[in-house]
């Protein structure tokens, strides 16, 4: 360590920073080309429908782009500003969406809302798209416009980077991808439990069609109910095959120890309900915050989990407080306005806006949870038809009428069991997801800096 400068042995005082001795610091348009894009006429035919992909900035949407919405002809192509890009193409969106990143994986076009660069020799593509990634900040911050924001292609040249030797960074590349492909991976798992969940809830809380109607065995259910880990599809496949010819048994899905027959019973006669309040007219600053504020509860604030989000948008002032409705710690909550069926169990105590339906009171032969689900899938269902020509709502008076299936308490029970079992392991696994990507994050950050080094 120099005791003068405080820098470690074998690294250096940049305009970037300190960097490790082998790098460099140079600017992007000196080790590649920026090249921006362009759009045909959109009234000449002869310039779309053809083989050419034509990107707009909505469409970066993952690390490595395989397809466009739109493809162009190659008079199309001849016919205006776009640029036929090569393969390993870093594009950069620079308007109006700033500083998304992906890789061509193909040859393509894109249209103005890109500055994309085209790597020389000196650089590795996959390492520029991490570090072109990690300037997404800084790309924003160059951007100006009075209409929208956009960066120019000489403010893209200029922009400084630091640039290890090219076998480092393919290194740091190479590690960087693996964790992508660990994130990638559990995403998809996720996304494929989170469909399972939805197709078992589905048949789970369809009342049984007699002789029709497949059964689950013990053995098939005890692991979602006991175990840490359940796979839904696991849980269901066996019966799913077994019933693969007939749509109507496909509908319903039983436990083999319940016979008895579901009730049909209004959802005014389960529960009782009222909808939240809030003084008028919305948006006085007395009405929000200060001191012994509470969280307020808007359609917003309802999670896709069934819960709360962790910290309301919004809080209710003392002031209004009076004004609105308390909701209780563990009351199911449900959207009646705008976005409807959102449903959640309230994790802490709060105040509901009107858009807000609150159920209180549940029968003694109604288990919460089962009926937490069975609101989720009645309301997602009735939200299709909801009236209203700007703004969707159902009246208490409508959903009051709503029917829902019940079966026995026991059979209550179990459903919900299952179906929470199923919901701890995507929440379980969506806490992994996102502590991967903090971790990732963080490693870049040290990778692409030179605090971490990597041996080639």
């Amino acid at each position: 360590m120099n005791a003068n400068t405080n820098i470690k042995q074998g690294y250096k005082q940049t305009s970037l920073g300190i960097l490790p001795q082998e790098w460099e610091v140079v600017r992007l348009g000196e080790v590649g080309d920026i090249v921006g894009g362009g759009t045909p006429d959109t009234t000449n035919s002869a310039f779309w429908n053809g083989e050419i992909l034509w990107l707009t900035p909505t469409e970066i949407k993952q690390k490595y782009i395989f397809d466009s919405e739109r493809k162009i002809t190659q008079k199309g192509l001849s016919n205006s500003s776009a640029k036929l890009l090569p393969k390993n193409t870093i594009l950069i969106t620079t308007r109006a969406t700033i500083g998304d990143i992906g890789i061509a994986t193909q040859q393509l076009s894109t249209n103005q809302g890109f500055q994309s660069f085209i790597g020389g020799e000196k650089v590795n593509f996959e390492f520029m798209y991490y570090l072109l990634g990690a300037k997404k900040r800084e790309f924003i911050t160059l951007a100006n416009g009075s209409t929208f924001l956009e960066i120019s292609a000489k403010t893209i040249r200029q922009i400084q980077i630091p640039l290890p030797p090219l076998a480092e960074q393919e290194k740091i590349a190479q590690i960087l991808s693996v964790w992508d492909k660990g994130i990638s991976v559990l995403k998809s798992l996720i996304e494929a439990k989170t469909k399972r969940k939805k197709a078992l809830m589905q048949r789970l809380l369809t009342p049984p069609c007699e002789s029709l109607t497949p059964s689950l065995r013990a053995s098939e259910t005890s692991a979602a109910i006991h175990n840490k880990s359940v796979d839904c599809h696991d849980l269901t496949a066996s019966n799913l095959a077994k019933t693969e010819k007939d749509s109507k048994a496909k509908q319903s899905l039983r436990f083999a120890e319940f016979t008895d027959k579901w009730q049909e019973m209004r959802l005014g006669d389960i529960c009782e309900n009222r909808r939240g309040s809030f003084p008028q007219p919305y948006g006085l600053k007395k009405w929000y915050g200060g001191d012994e504020a509470m969280p307020f509860v808007q359609v917003i604030d309802i999670d896709e989990n069934l819960r709360l989000k962790s910290k309301t948008k919004q809080t209710i002032s003392k002031l209004a407080q009076p004004k609105s409705v308390f909701v209780h710690k563990n009351t199911i909550l449900s959207s009646i306005q705008g976005s409807i069926g959102r449903v959640a169990l309230t994790q802490y105590d709060c105040y509901a806006d009107r858009t807000i339906a609150i159920f209180t009171n549940l029968k003694p032969q109604i288990d919460s949870i089962f009926f937490l689900y069975s609101l989720d899938k009645l309301f997602k269902t009735k939200a299709k038809g909801a009236r209203g020509s700007t703004i969707k709502t159902i009246t208490k008076e409508e959903f009051n009428d709503f029917i829902i299936h019940i079966p026995t308490l026991a059979e209550q029970k179990k459903i919900a069991q299952v179906l929470s079992a199923c919901d701890k392991e995507i929440e379980l696994l969506k806490s992994k997801f996102q502590c991967l990507k903090t971790q990732k994050k963080g490693l870049m950050q040290r990778l692409l800096n030179g605090e971490v080094r990597v041996k080639c």
